[in-house]
């Protein structure tokens, strides 16, 4: 899997969460939509219990995790027929992690879409 960015060059989350959402972005809305509108993927990693959603993000080759997040708004259609002819996903893109050595839930990471 290709992030839709490098780690290092995503916003800080004052800067991704910062009001009101400019220039066209909607991060408020794109949280509520990848949470409510599309599955989540699991990431493996030892130890602890990952999430990602949209699915599609973790598994490019399901069509039915295609047009979830197509339907959803978290990635075009044009977007996501690149993608797949890349063999990659690069729209939004939520991580929760679980377990671990800390317990609970935690923010992991939030990407906007390059879409």
């Amino acid at each position: 899997m290709t992030l839709p960015r490098s780690p290092w060059l995503t916003p800080g989350i004052n800067e991704v969460f910062g009001l009101p959402e400019t220039d066209g972005r909607m991060p408020y809305a794109m949280v509520a939509r990848l949470l409510t509108e599309t599955e989540p993927g699991a990431l493996a990693v030892p130890g602890s219990s990952q999430l990602v959603w949209p699915a599609v993000s973790q598994g490019v080759e399901n069509d039915a995790a295609w047009q979830e997040a197509i339907d959803a708004g978290v990635v075009t259609e044009e977007q996501a027929a690149a993608d797949r002819a890349e063999g990659t996903y690069t729209g939004w893109r939520l991580q929760i992690s679980f377990g671990g050595e800390m317990p609970g839930a935690r923010w992991g990471a939030f990407y906007e879409g390059s879409d």
